[in-house]
């Protein structure tokens, strides 16, 4: 019995030497291949950093500086937006330099649907503008509506009206001017454009006025207010109208005195 527990023990120290003779050979084996793989990834990290610096040498070798526009052009297009109110007994009128037009008509005296000021024109959606051309190479057409405008300064006359004015001045020396009165009463607003070298200004000459209108729920019966919704206007020949349901294009074959866009009980014209 004595005898089996020597050997018994002797055996486990032949397996404990083993065990750590295995552990030391693994551990040395293993810190050689982290060394080798260490030595691989800097030499991989280093070709591709020469690689890279080589490429960079050689773009910086074809890099061209684009001119930057830094004269009247590029005002026109990259000015700070500010806006101007113009109020009086029942009309409240936002306006804006960009565009040198009014971005928000609200009146006073009158609430929709959800009990806020009736509006009948937004600049986020509504749009009043015509074609020119800039004589600028990087945007050579544009609508009137993209232009930075100068001024729009209040002057207050003695009859209680209020005038706003805006200009643009294109490179070439053309003027745009739009001007606005509004009366110390009423819903009437004078709305006058001036614009000097036409023949550059304009294309033939030809003065295409763009308006967009998104006509908005007022009324608490949106399906009926719709069926009221028309386009009217003033012809040669006389007052008539048609549907925003109906048909989607009109042609006029005569001069037309004006045009309007007619809700329920409010219209912009």
């Amino acid at each position: 019995m004595q005898s089996m527990d020597k050997n018994t023990v002797i055996g486990f120290i032949l397996l404990a030497v083993l065990l750590f003779a295995y552990m030391y050979i693994s551990t040395k084996n293993s810190h050689e291949l982290e060394i080798q793989k260490k030595r691989y990834d800097d030499s991989v990290a280093a070709v591709i950093a020469k690689k890279q610096t080589l490429q960079a040498k050689a773009d910086s070798g074809k890099t061209v500086t684009m001119p930057v526009d830094t004269g009247a052009g590029a005002l026109l297009f990259a000015a700070q937006e500010q806006q101007q109110t113009l109020e009086n007994d029942v009309l409240k009128i936002t306006f804006s330099n960009k565009g040198g037009r009014p971005v928000a008509v609200e009146l006073k005296k009158f609430r929709s649907v959800d009990s806020s000021l009736v509006q009948v024109e937004n600049g986020k959606t509504d749009d009043l503008s015509y074609a020119i051309n800039t004589g600028i190479a990087s945007k050579a057409s544009a609508q009137s509506s993209e232009l930075f405008f100068t001024g729009g300064n209040v002057q207050k006359a003695a009859d209680g009206s209020q005038l706003i004015q805006y200009k643009a001045t294109l490179p070439g020396g053309q003027t745009i001017t739009h001007a606005y009165t509004l009366k110390a009463s009423g819903y009437l607003v004078d709305a006058n454009i001036s614009l000097t070298g036409t023949d550059r200004l304009l294309t033939q000459n030809a003065f295409n006025l763009q308006w967009k209108q998104r006509a908005v729920q007022h009324e608490k019966y949106a399906k009926y207010e719709r069926q009221q919704s028309q386009i009217v206007y003033l012809e040669d020949d006389g007052y008539d109208y048609q549907s925003v349901l109906g048909k989607t294009e009109k042609k006029f074959e005569k001069p037309v005195h004006w045009v309007s866009i007619k809700q329920q009980f409010f219209n912009t014209t």
